[in-house]
Protein backbone atom coordinates (compact mmCIF):
# COMPACT_ATOMS: atom_id res chain seq x y z
CA UNK A 1 0.00 0.00 0.00
CA UNK A 2 2.84 2.36 0.82
CA UNK A 3 4.40 1.66 -2.53
CA UNK A 4 1.16 2.47 -4.39
CA UNK A 5 0.76 5.68 -2.40
CA UNK A 6 4.36 6.64 -3.16
CA UNK A 7 3.88 5.97 -6.88
CA UNK A 8 0.65 7.98 -6.94
CA UNK A 9 2.29 10.89 -5.11
CA UNK A 10 5.30 10.72 -7.44
CA UNK A 11 3.05 10.71 -10.50
CA UNK A 12 1.06 13.67 -9.15
CA UNK A 13 4.28 15.61 -8.54
CA UNK A 14 5.63 14.78 -12.02
CA UNK A 15 2.37 15.86 -13.66
CA UNK A 16 2.29 19.02 -11.53
CA UNK A 17 5.86 19.82 -12.59
CA UNK A 18 5.04 19.21 -16.26
CA UNK A 19 1.89 21.33 -15.95
CA UNK A 20 3.92 24.09 -14.26
CA UNK A 21 6.55 23.99 -17.01
CA UNK A 22 3.83 24.07 -19.68
CA UNK A 23 2.06 26.96 -17.96
CA UNK A 24 5.35 28.89 -17.75
CA UNK A 25 5.93 28.17 -21.43
CA UNK A 26 2.40 29.32 -22.21
CA UNK A 27 2.94 32.50 -20.19
CA UNK A 28 6.17 33.21 -22.06
CA UNK A 29 4.48 32.53 -25.38
CA UNK A 30 1.55 34.78 -24.45
CA UNK A 31 3.83 37.61 -23.37
CA UNK A 32 5.83 37.38 -26.60
CA UNK A 33 2.59 37.33 -28.57
CA UNK A 34 1.40 40.39 -26.62
CA UNK A 35 4.67 42.20 -27.38
CA UNK A 36 4.33 41.34 -31.07
CA UNK A 37 0.76 42.67 -31.09
CA UNK A 38 1.95 45.89 -29.45
CA UNK A 39 4.63 46.32 -32.13
CA UNK A 40 2.06 45.68 -34.88
CA UNK A 41 -0.27 48.32 -33.42
CA UNK A 42 2.63 50.77 -33.20
CA UNK A 43 3.51 50.02 -36.83
CA UNK A 44 -0.05 50.76 -37.92
CA UNK A 45 0.00 54.03 -35.98
CA UNK A 46 3.30 55.01 -37.65
CA UNK A 47 1.85 54.09 -41.05
CA UNK A 48 -1.22 56.27 -40.42
CA UNK A 49 1.03 59.14 -39.32
CA UNK A 50 3.12 58.76 -42.46
CA UNK A 51 -0.02 58.78 -44.63
CA UNK A 52 -0.99 62.04 -42.93
CA UNK A 53 2.30 63.60 -43.98
CA UNK A 54 4.16 63.42 -40.68
CA UNK A 55 7.91 62.90 -40.47
CA UNK A 56 8.18 59.41 -38.99
CA UNK A 57 11.87 58.61 -39.50
CA UNK A 58 12.71 58.67 -35.78
CA UNK A 59 9.62 56.61 -34.99
CA UNK A 60 10.64 54.00 -37.54
CA UNK A 61 14.08 53.80 -35.92
CA UNK A 62 12.51 53.24 -32.50
CA UNK A 63 10.13 50.67 -33.96
CA UNK A 64 13.01 48.82 -35.61
CA UNK A 65 14.87 48.72 -32.28
CA UNK A 66 11.82 47.23 -30.57
CA UNK A 67 11.45 44.74 -33.43
CA UNK A 68 15.09 43.65 -32.99
CA UNK A 69 14.52 43.14 -29.26
CA UNK A 70 11.45 41.06 -30.05
CA UNK A 71 13.41 38.95 -32.51
CA UNK A 72 16.13 38.37 -29.89
CA UNK A 73 13.49 37.40 -27.34
CA UNK A 74 11.83 34.99 -29.75
CA UNK A 75 15.18 33.42 -30.56
CA UNK A 76 15.91 32.99 -26.85
CA UNK A 77 12.45 31.45 -26.36
CA UNK A 78 13.01 29.00 -29.19
CA UNK A 79 16.39 28.10 -27.70
CA UNK A 80 14.63 27.32 -24.43
CA UNK A 81 15.89 30.29 -22.41
CA UNK A 82 12.54 31.64 -21.25
CA UNK A 83 14.02 34.00 -18.66
CA UNK A 84 16.07 35.83 -21.30
CA UNK A 85 13.06 35.83 -23.58
CA UNK A 86 10.89 37.52 -20.97
CA UNK A 87 13.52 40.05 -19.85
CA UNK A 88 12.88 42.39 -22.79
CA UNK A 89 9.11 41.94 -23.13
CA UNK A 90 8.18 44.87 -20.88
CA UNK A 91 10.76 47.06 -22.60
CA UNK A 92 9.35 46.07 -25.99
CA UNK A 93 5.76 46.79 -24.95
CA UNK A 94 6.72 50.10 -23.35
CA UNK A 95 8.68 51.15 -26.45
CA UNK A 96 5.77 50.13 -28.68
CA UNK A 97 3.28 52.18 -26.68
CA UNK A 98 5.65 55.15 -26.72
CA UNK A 99 6.05 54.89 -30.49
CA UNK A 100 2.28 54.55 -30.90
CA UNK A 101 1.63 57.65 -28.76
CA UNK A 102 4.29 59.66 -30.60
CA UNK A 103 2.89 58.51 -33.96
CA UNK A 104 -0.60 59.64 -33.00
CA UNK A 105 0.79 62.99 -31.85
CA UNK A 106 2.77 63.36 -35.10
CA UNK A 107 -0.36 62.50 -37.09
CA UNK A 108 -2.40 65.16 -35.28
CA UNK A 109 0.39 67.70 -35.77
CA UNK A 110 0.62 66.89 -39.48
CA UNK A 111 -3.14 67.15 -39.92
CA UNK A 112 -3.21 70.47 -38.05
CA UNK A 113 -0.31 71.77 -40.14
CA UNK A 114 -2.00 70.68 -43.38
CA UNK A 115 -5.25 72.35 -42.37
CA UNK A 116 -3.38 75.54 -41.50
CA UNK A 117 -1.53 75.50 -44.82
CA UNK A 118 -4.80 74.92 -46.67
CA UNK A 119 -6.48 77.82 -44.89
CA UNK A 120 -3.53 80.10 -45.61
CA UNK A 121 -3.52 79.11 -49.28
CA UNK A 122 -7.26 79.73 -49.57
CA UNK A 123 -7.02 83.17 -47.96
CA UNK A 124 -4.07 84.17 -50.15
CA UNK A 125 -5.82 82.87 -53.27
CA UNK A 126 -8.98 84.83 -52.54
CA UNK A 127 -6.95 87.96 -51.76
CA UNK A 128 -5.03 87.45 -55.02
CA UNK A 129 -8.28 87.24 -56.96
CA UNK A 130 -9.48 90.53 -55.44
CA UNK A 131 -6.15 92.22 -56.21
CA UNK A 132 -6.30 90.93 -59.79
CA UNK A 133 -9.84 92.26 -60.33
CA UNK A 134 -8.97 95.59 -58.67
CA UNK A 135 -5.94 95.90 -60.97
CA UNK A 136 -8.03 95.06 -64.02
CA UNK A 137 -10.65 97.60 -62.94
CA UNK A 138 -7.99 100.33 -62.57
CA UNK A 139 -6.50 99.51 -65.99
CA UNK A 140 -10.00 99.54 -67.54
CA UNK A 141 -10.79 102.92 -65.99
CA UNK A 142 -7.49 104.30 -67.27
CA UNK A 143 -8.07 103.02 -70.81
CA UNK A 144 -11.70 104.21 -70.78
CA UNK A 145 -10.63 107.66 -69.58
CA UNK A 146 -8.00 107.94 -72.30
CA UNK A 147 -10.46 106.81 -74.94
CA UNK A 148 -13.10 109.30 -73.85
CA UNK A 149 -10.51 112.04 -73.62
CA UNK A 150 -9.29 111.27 -77.12
CA UNK A 151 -12.86 111.25 -78.43
CA UNK A 152 -13.70 114.60 -76.83
CA UNK A 153 -10.54 116.29 -78.09
CA UNK A 154 -10.79 115.06 -81.63
CA UNK A 155 -11.93 117.36 -84.42
CA UNK A 156 -14.94 116.33 -86.40
CA UNK A 157 -14.41 115.49 -90.01
CA UNK A 158 -16.73 117.11 -92.51
CA UNK A 159 -18.03 114.87 -95.17
CA UNK A 160 -19.61 116.45 -98.19
CA UNK A 161 -22.32 114.95 -100.22
CA UNK A 162 -20.74 116.06 -103.45
CA UNK A 163 -18.90 113.63 -105.50
CA UNK A 164 -15.30 114.47 -106.22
Amino acid sequence: MKQKTFIIIAMVLVFAFIADVNSQTDVASQKLSYAETAINQAFLAVYDAEQSGANVSSLITQLNDAQLLLADSKNAYRAGDENSALDNVELIVQASYEVKANAQLAKQTAISSAESAFTTNMILSIAGIFVLFAGLFIVWRFIKGRYLSDMCNSKPEVISNEAP
